[in-house]
């Protein structure tokens, strides 16, 4: 941050260009490190949408096949384990949302 405009005034005209220059990388060093995090959370983000998908296409093919193999409509049950991750994933983003804003749910 820059000193009160008075102040800044005060310096010599190299130690000014030093003060801005230092502020710049700062500033620009904030906005990389914020960049990476940013990366980190998409990719974080993809990588959990990849593998709910995954795991929810095998249990419901298994399901299938296994109503198919027993003619049992509790075959079905597992299909709840996808539902309940879809609805904690849900929950979790929209408490991670809020936080974010000082919402209610912190």
């Amino acid at each position: 941050m820059l000193p009160a405009p008075a102040d800044f005034k005060a310096y010599p005209e190299s130690v000014q260009e030093k003060i801005v220059s230092w502020t710049d990388e700062s500033v620009f060093g904030e906005s990389k490190r914020s960049d990476k995090i940013i990366s980190v959370y998409s990719r974080n983000s993809m990588a959990n949408i990849i593998v709910s998908a995954v795991v929810g296409t095998v249990i419901a093919v298994g399901s299938f096949v296994s109503f198919s193999m027993t003619g049992n409509v509790a075959a079905f049950a597992p299909l709840a384990i996808p539902g309940a991750a879809i609805v904690g994933n849900v929950y979790i983003t929209v408490k991670g949302k809020h936080q974010d804003d000082g919402g209610p749910l912190q």
